[in-house]
């Protein structure tokens, strides 16, 4: 899933598209179903429309809301630091890294 940003529709995947590109089986944008993170329905959306449960799932994302919003649907989450440090305490990512790849990893 990816917010919509700049309220065209368009996505850009960048470094996601060649680490996760393969793993993808659907693409929420923001913009289209009306709804942006941190609001927790997005992800379901995303589970509905991969046909799974939210339980297991991860989201790797680098803005906070994407943070927040995993945290508020229960799912797991992968920060990626983008050269930053994480300033809140009240939630945490499950996870950091620098990159997507890594995340992978």
């Amino acid at each position: 899933m990816t917010d919509d940003r700049d309220g065209f529709g368009r996505v850009a995947f960048g470094e996601f598209a060649d680490a996760l590109g393969p793993l993808i089986d659907a693409c929420v944008v923001s913009g289209t179903v009306g709804i942006a993170k941190p609001e927790w329905r997005i992800f379901e959306i995303a589970a509905e429309q991969c046909g799974t449960p939210l339980t297991g799932g991860w989201m790797i994302g680098d803005a906070e809301a994407d943070v927040i919003g995993a945290s508020a649907a229960g799912v797991r989450s992968v920060w990626l630091t983008r050269e930053r440090t994480w300033e809140r305490g009240d939630i945490l990512p499950t996870a950091v890294a620098s990159s997507a790849s890594e995340a992978l990893d």
